[in-house]
């Protein structure tokens, strides 16, 4: 688990396009993770040194996303720990369409 604050990175919603349209963090890319062969052909075109926060409702898919990614050589992937529930309730703005 981390923090947004500790160190800057790019957002991962791992929830589907649907969840993902309803509402998100700003900036968030959707690698929805319910389909782990087009997840893992997702996170193929990612640089692997770059720093990363996954999310999802409630933190149980980004973890799992998490431990996926890191099996496939990623080295700075964290997960946001409550996901979207916890983060709306800490005052993150969230947007949708």
């Amino acid at each position: 688990m981390y923090t947004l604050q500790q160190q800057p990175g790019q957002l991962i919603d791992v929830r589907n396009r649907a969840e993902w349209n309803k509402e998100h963090l700003p900036n968030s890319l959707n690698l929805a993770f319910d389909n782990p062969e087009a997840f893992k052909r997702s996170i193929n075109r990612l640089n692997r040194r770059k720093v990363y926060y996954l999310y999802c409702h409630d933190g149980i898919s980004s973890e799992e996303a998490l431990q996926y990614m890191q099996k496939a050589g990623f080295t700075q992937v964290y997960f946001l720990e409550g996901g979207l529930h916890h983060l709306r309730q800490e005052g993150y703005s969230v947007a949708g369409f």
